[in-house]
């Protein structure tokens, strides 16, 4: 059913956007390489006064963090206040309040295209997903003492150094921080550091700080890559809230709260390797300190995978439990993916 979906999604996506307007529009002020492709490695343009200018469109790299916000953490690592794990393990994916057109909430809007639209006083973010805008005020002001709760919060930004540095409180506690449903409270203070690296890469660092929901703050970064040469498009969710509940099924729920066991460091190293879904089509495996690092052919993403017994592990977004396969003499010869679609079988061809 995921795969369903996601399909009938770019379809309709890519439909709508064979006739969007400016789609290919060449701007004037991108800087370019020889061969007239975008140079996204190009310094980061500035500002009149120096500050470095972070407006654009930007997309997310990777997609894990939409799914699951904690997928770098272990599940049992996942600091939660007892009411909110409760509030978790009850919740399926299908009941996602963006399934019934409700804001995303920050900062999940990160997983959205947006634009950044950015003056002396003031610095917008322009969310393509539901068409709305968020404001980050740089004039001054403090932050409001006890706010009216609201879907995006209030925000005040500042500069330190090269970083903008956004302080956002006065949320609502109807927003989820993912499609898995990890919630938080009307107690939320999140906090997010804009770097950009060079002219196409935006860092966002974001500390995420809800002692009502959580025993402590924890941080993530989501990695945005300039889209060139392209404008956003009116996205006005109307018909979702009819279809999406009958097409999302409950395999599109989170999973169910897993324990992971330590393995020797050492050890891990033995799974490390390149394993052949099919010709031209590799599953890669890499140690990295006390955990193993997974990648998925034509995926951008590389996820942690934690051990659940020896030669079993499994990961925190898409659901799958990976087995490593040994011959006689102990070796690692292959890996089977569980998930929801059928089992894939991977032959180890390096070591």
């Amino acid at each position: 059913m995921r795969r369903v979906i996601v399909a009938l999604f770019a379809v309709v996506v890519v439909a709508r956007v064979a006739d969007a307007q400016w789609f290919n529009y060449r701007d004037p002020r991108m800087p370019r390489d020889a061969d007239g492709r975008p140079d996204l490695a190009a310094p980061v343009p500035r500002t009149a006064d120096g500050r470095p200018d972070l407006s654009g469109r930007w997309r997310l790299v990777a997609n894990k963090y939409n799914v699951n916000i904690m997928a770098d953490m272990r599940p049992e690592d996942v600091p939660f206040q007892p009411w909110a794990a409760a509030v978790y393990e009850g919740r399926m994916a299908k009941d996602d309040p963006n399934t019934r057109c409700m804001p995303l909430g920050v900062p999940r809007y990160l997983n959205s295209m947006f634009k950044i639209a950015q003056t002396p006083d003031m610095i917008a973010l322009l969310y393509e997903v539901h068409t709305l805008y968020r404001q980050i005020f740089t004039d001054g002001r403090p932050l409001p003492v006890n706010p009216n709760p609201s879907w995006l919060g209030y925000s005040i930004g500042r500069w330190e150094g090269d970083a903008f540095i956004v302080d956002s409180v006065g949320f609502n506690d109807k927003t989820w921080l993912d499609l898995y449903g990890h919630p938080h409270s009307e107690a939320l203070h999140v906090v997010e550091r804009f770097s950009r690296r060079d002219f196409g890469h935006l860092d966002v660092q974001v500390t995420v700080d809800d002692p009502v929901a959580y025993t402590r703050p924890w941080t993530v970064t989501y990695a945005l890559r300039l889209a060139p040469d392209t404008e956003m498009l009116e996205t006005i969710c109307e018909n979702d809230a009819q279809i999406l509940p009958r097409l999302v099924g409950t395999d599109l729920a989170h999973p169910p709260t897993r324990r992971s066991i330590a393995i020797d460091p050492e050890l891990l190293t033995r799974y490390a390797g390149t394993y052949e879904l099919a010709p031209g089509r590799n599953v890669v495996v890499t140690a990295a300190g006390d955990r193993l690092m997974l990648s998925f052919p034509g995926s951008p993403d590389t996820l942690p995978m934690f051990a659940e017994a020896p030669d079993r592990f499994f990961v925190t977004v898409g659901d799958s439990v990976i087995d490593f396969q040994r011959d006689a003499d102990g070796r690692i010869t292959g890996l089977v993916n569980h998930s929801a679609l059928p089992d894939q079988v991977a032959v180890r061809r390096t070591p």
